[in-house]
């Protein structure tokens, strides 16, 4: 059949690629992981890793809008001095990673971390 899991680790895609059915290869495959071997990297599998690295790498024209390394370090500073998980911002500006920041977005950002302080502040 073909396979359609709720989860699959990592270590695994190459041996059951989610376009194709299973096989007695994939029970090969299995085996030899079993046995400590690592397992090739499937077509499948080195297609998905290309597309999601286009899908997070900023397009290296568009890289001069993102912030600065050091504007990455002093987000994650003022996430962490002030008790505010890094992920939430992440999530609530829309990225993956805080490089990702638009360097026009660099100011909102640290404004939207003194606000979430002030409001952890009131709420406490």
């Amino acid at each position: 059949g073909v396979p359609h899991p709720i989860k699959l680790q990592e270590q695994h895609k190459a041996i059951f690629p989610l376009n194709k059915p299973i096989t007695e290869e994939s029970g090969k495959l299995l085996a030899a992981w079993a046995s400590g071997a690592k397992p090739k990297e499937s077509a499948a599998t080195q297609e998905n890793s290309t597309l999601a690295a286009r899908e997070i790498a900023p397009d290296p024209a568009s890289a001069a809008d993102l912030i600065t390394p050091d504007q990455c370090l002093t987000l994650e500073a003022a996430c962490n001095d002030n008790g505010i998980p890094v992920e939430r911002m992440k999530k609530v500006a829309g990225v993956e990673r805080i490089a990702q920041i638009k360097a026009a977005d660099y100011d909102r950002a640290m404004q939207w971390i003194e606000k979430a302080k002030a409001a952890k502040e009131v709420a406490a």
